[in-house]
């Protein structure tokens, strides 16, 4: 199943590097760090809060998980409903360590469901918080 979404203004939209499938969403140049990537649709399999569980358990295991928040519920314009995780993480890049966010997202489409994850300075979401509700809002199958 594909989707579509609407990119924010000023965000701009690349594709994946190979092998890899998707659409990876910058954040507009010269503000807080952050990306929106909307992965490839996956099989649903058990319970929305479930397959979420283990995409950030799967999602964080390169980093230390400082905090995780409680899962919370949204429905796109499609009405489809989705949940959302955010997580603290400590990152290490080239030996050096940085806090950054992540926010895990599912949204169920049936058979269907599409991952999408936010990555940013742990401040990011709180800049981005429209941009990330417009893309999660307007999630629908293409």
């Amino acid at each position: 199943m594909r989707f579509t979404v609407e990119v924010p203004p000023g965000w701009t939209r690349t594709p994946f590097p190979a092998p890899q499938r998707g659409l990876y969403l910058h954040a507009p140049p010269g503000g807080a760090r952050g990306a929106m990537l909307l992965m490839d649709a996956i099989t649903a399999h058990g319970t929305l809060a479930d397959q979420l569980a283990a995409a950030v358990r799967t999602g964080c295991s390169d980093a230390q998980l400082l905090a995780e928040g409680a899962p919370i519920p949204f429905v796109t314009v499609a009405e489809l409903p989705g949940l959302s995780i955010p997580v603290r993480l400590r990152v290490t890049h080239d030996r050096a360590q940085r806090d950054e966010l992540r926010v895990f997202s599912l949204v169920d489409a049936g058979t269907a469901r599409l991952p999408t994850v936010f990555l940013g300075d742990v401040d990011a979401a709180a800049v981005y918080q429209q941009a990330i509700g417009l893309i999660l809002y307007t999630i629908r199958p293409a």
